[in-house]
């Protein structure tokens, strides 16, 4: 979630377009070849899951001992996938239908590293978890050794191992009910980070499943 309030605070800051081609910012990694009109697949259609990517490629995680691959790697092959070659490709009309995929998340991670100039973790610290007081949260342990987080847990009720993803911006941020609460807050009430503006922009019907609003520009409606 913390990704999206990422991207937004990077166009309240003049630095993203919301309407730009998702390519315009992306130099470490190209969208394979398709059929399609690529420059359809904005940051907009990112964050509405309506950007024509590939519905679901999986990204489990890797657990101790295993190798992170890096974004540029999980996009082109991702070893964590849910099957062999899963990779991030456009494969149906961008702007067509709503269709829920990591991938896009995926690439609007790498886009704020584009644009910032920092990592992912270094940028949405700066920007959300401090100016939030989101004490407790990070999308790296090692980072916050002493940081009391939420535990995982099997099916089994036993202590489950944290895995380590390359995928940080749909699947590995730590945090408590405290700091959810603080994020969740930010976008219905006014706050340092967003006007009402944006809030309400946010919050408007843009993605449509059988004429049901199903996304706004990134919170689920």
């Amino acid at each position: 979630m913390d990704y999206f309030l990422g991207i937004h605070v990077l166009v309240v800051e003049g630095k993203l377009d919301l309407d730009a081609p998702m390519e315009t910012y992306l130099t470490r990694w190209k969208l394979p070849k398709s059929e399609f009109d690529h420059s359809k697949a904005t940051i907009k259609t990112l964050l509405s899951h309506t950007s024509g990517l590939i519905e679901d490629i999986g990204y489990a995680g890797f657990g101790p001992g295993e190798k992170v691959r890096t974004i540029e790697e999980s996009l082109t092959n991702a070893a964590d996938g849910y099957y062999e070659g899963a990779a991030a490709k456009i494969d149906h009309e961008p702007g067509s239908k709503n269709t829920y995929s990591v991938a896009g998340y995926t690439i609007l991670q790498l886009i704020i590293e584009e644009v910032c100039g920092a990592s992912f973790q270094e940028y949405l610290t700066e920007k959300v978890f401090v100016p939030l007081q989101m004490n407790n949260s990070t999308f790296d342990i090692a980072t916050k050794p002493n940081a009391v987080i939420a535990q995982r847990y099997t099916d089994e009720g036993t202590i489950a191992p944290r895995y380590k993803f390359t995928v940080l911006a749909a699947t590995s941020l730590y945090t408590t009910t405290e700091d959810l609460s603080r994020f969740m807050i930010t976008h219905v009430s006014k706050n340092k980070l967003l006007s009402k503006e944006v809030i309400t922009m946010m919050s408007e019907p843009f993605a449509f499943r059988n004429d049901i609003s199903i996304h706004g520009m990134g919170p689920t409606i």
